[in-house]
This record gives C-alpha cells, sequence and structure tokens, in this order.
C-alpha cells in the first residue's frame, strides 16, 4: 500500500514539483526512496527518528563493484541543513 502511495506522489510531484511543500519528512524519504529503487537501485529505508544521518542507503553495481551510499533527505520546510561533517 505505502508503495502504490509513493507511486502516486511521484507522479503528482512530477506533474506539478510544488506539491512536495505537502509533505511530511518521513514521507518525502520515502518518495526518495521508491524514485531511486524505480531507476535501477536496491534502498533501504532507515527507521524514523535517530538514524545517524542514514534516512537512505542505496546499492547497486558499477562496472562489476558492489557502490554503496547513503542519503540524508532535510524537508526545506524544517530549515535545517546537512552538517558539514557528513
Amino acid at each position: 500500500y505505502i508503495q502504490g502511495l509513493s507511486k502516486k506522489l511521484i507522479e503528482l510531484i512530477a506533474k506539478k514539483p510544488d506539491n512536495l511543500q505537502y509533505l511530511e519528512w518521513r514521507d518525502l524519504e520515502r518518495t526518495v526512496s521508491e524514485i531511486f529503487e524505480g531507476i535501477g537501485f536496491k534502498t533501504t529505508l532507515t527507521p524514523g527518528g535517530k538514524d545517524g544521518g542514514k534516512d537512505i542507503i542505496l546499492e547497486c553495481t558499477i562496472d562489476k563493484i558492489q557502490k554503496s551510499f547513503i542519503i540524508e533527505i532535510k524537508h526545506w520546510r524544517s530549515g535545517q541543513k546537512v552538517g558539514q561533517n557528513a
């Protein structure tokens, strides 16, 4: 159900990017995870709350080498920025 909802949100955002302002932080994380999954990444959405700066973990293979990427998402409405150490 959540995956279907995220896909619908992706379609709405593609049609009208201003729709992003109506997403709550966790829905934004789910939606971004679905977008990356849709383009071929294996995604892991970390639990909400204190996640140590890891909201989504992406995995893929590039030139036969397994790669991992960590994504931290800050909703623009929060006014928070990702720290320099991240």
